[in-house]
């Protein structure tokens, strides 16, 4: 991996040890690691279409989305909330393409995406995984 790569999946906010865990992977090698959530049949299936899985790619997003207060007796979407959960959702996906990209997969299949509740000191959490093919 450059340097140009490197300072790439800085500025996208993939974390150093995501990068050496995808250095180690080593796709293509005989005897490399290949890490996979994907079903048996959901790994024949894109095979079957002509794809090799590479990897299983993960990003992540903590936010602390703050308070907004809301009338309890009237449906309404709690815009600053909702952004904070898009906004998150993004950076979590954006992670998890960086780390394709630092794979050389030409995409990402079967994404799973995660919302949690942290509790009110930690916030939420938004995580995104899945297998990458080329």
């Amino acid at each position: 991996m450059t340097n140009q790569q490197i300072s790439e999946f800085d500025a996208a906010g993939v974390p150093q040890d995501a990068l050496k865990r995808l250095a180690e992977l080593q796709p293509g090698k005989a005897g490399s690691i290949f890490t996979s959530d994907l079903s048996v049949n959901e790994f024949l299936l894109v095979r079957e279409v002509g794809f090799r899985p590479l990897g299983l790619v993960l990003g992540s997003s903590i936010y602390h989305v703050g308070l907004q207060i809301g009338r309890w007796g009237k449906n309404q979407e709690l815009d600053v909330l909702s952004q904070a959960m898009y906004h998150a959702r993004e950076l979590a996906m954006s992670r998890m393409e960086a780390e394709a990209d630092a794979l050389g997969a030409d995409g990402i299949v079967g994404v799973r995406l995660d919302v949690e509740y942290e509790g009110v000191r930690r916030g939420h959490r938004v995580s995104s995984s899945r297998s990458a093919p080329p």
